[in-house]
């Protein structure tokens, strides 16, 4: 009987081998998709830890607290939209996450940023 060996069943030569050898190109795996969605939550969570902490009595939202709030959830939906435009540039999987993430975070964002714009037009107009 002839004793078996692996060379006669596989290619063990690696430079005759690798023209047979197909890669599938990975997608880089959800890091990023998964914070742009997470990003409101997260500004949310911040409010609710910052009015925790300052006191929500009264009306806290004409006074200086009013203004960290917007502060707080204006910064993290635009880190999450800027995490969601990250996430379909590197053609992430699950991109249906990072179009969730783009949905919630860019009206918000974009509000913020609108008002913030016609803030200091006013400020700079009449000082």
């Amino acid at each position: 009987m002839q004793d078996f060996r692996w060379e006669d069943l596989v290619n063990v030569n690696n430079t005759e081998a690798r023209r047979f050898v197909t890669t599938v190109p990975r997608r880089p795996r959800p890091c990023f998709n998964l914070m742009s969605v997470m990003a409101p939550f997260v500004g949310v969570v911040a409010i609710i830890a910052f009015l925790g902490l300052t006191g929500a009595g009264g009306h806290w939202y004409w006074g200086w607290r009013g203004t960290w709030v917007a502060f707080l959830l204006g910064a993290s939906c635009s880190a999450g939209l800027v995490a969601g435009l990250v996430a379909t540039a590197r053609k992430e999987r699950l991109w249906g996450l990072t179009a969730v993430g783009v949905l919630l975070n860019a009206p918000v964002a974009m509000t913020f940023f609108v008002a913030s714009v016609n803030a200091l037009k006013l400020w700079l107009q009449y000082g």
